[in-house]
């Protein structure tokens, strides 16, 4: 064999080499793992419905009458309905009036407390309820909590004045459980007291006791009834 022959065979197993190497390397290019497909982006969760707004529980006004006496009416009017008052001076120009006859029923000692010939405030007292709580939870139920809560006093016989009280805008309301004066655990509940009180009057009224040239009290402010 000529060595030309030799040359030209080497060329044509080297061009065959090189094909194969490149089809290699093509098809690597090609085997390889693709890239992820990109994820769907994802959708916000429903957002959860929002509770309603609680809804204010109506209330009950405050009482502003009772045995047919109206806070705001007149002594005249008073008098018509209950019959004679005898009245004697209370503070600043107040007078504190009792009827002459005794009301009967569940009111006992009947007052009224008059400024300038108006009824400012009646107040009377009532038989022990079976229990101070379940009485206490139903004002609550008719009134809302109240603004004066469990405040104890005692007046000038010794009993115990437990004190709760309610106040809107036209009104004071108080209810006071009046117990025996004894060691908490042997405690009798006696009866109760109630007041009620015009507020626009009440506070005429406390304007008038202010010391010369002192404001007058703004609604709020005033020293408040109980």
């Amino acid at each position: 064999m000529t060595s030309r022959m030799v040359s030209v065979r080497r060329a044509r197993r080297a061009v065959a080499v090189a094909a194969l190497v490149l089809a290699l390397a093509c098809s690597g290019c090609d085997s390889g793992d693709r890239p992820a497909q990109q994820a769907a982006p994802e959708q916000p969760a429903a957002a959860a419905p929002q509770a309603a707004p609680a809804t204010a529980v109506p209330r009950d006004a405050l009482p502003r009458s009772v045995a047919g006496i109206t806070l705001g009416m007149s002594r005249a009017a008073a008098e018509d309905t209950l019959g004679h008052l005898t009245c004697h001076p209370g503070k600043a120009g107040c007078e504190v009036c009792d009827p002459d006859k005794e009301q009967g029923g569940d009111i006992h000692h009947l007052q009224l407390y008059l400024h300038h010939d108006q009824v400012i405030s009646v107040s009377y007292e009532g038989a022990a309820p079976a229990n101070v709580w379940d009485t206490l939870n139903q004002l609550i139920d008719r009134y809302g909590n109240p603004a004066l809560s469990g405040v104890r006093e005692r007046d000038q016989t010794g009993r115990l004045h437990e004190i709760y009280g309610w106040k809107d805008e036209q009104s004071f309301y108080s209810v006071r459980f009046m117990w025996k004066d004894a060691p908490a655990e042997a405690r009798e509940l006696l009866g109760t007291a109630t007041a009620l009180w015009d507020r626009k009057g009440y506070l005429l009224w406390e304007s008038e006791t202010q010391p010369p040239g002192a404001a007058p009290p703004k609604s709020g402010d005033a020293r408040e009834p109980v």
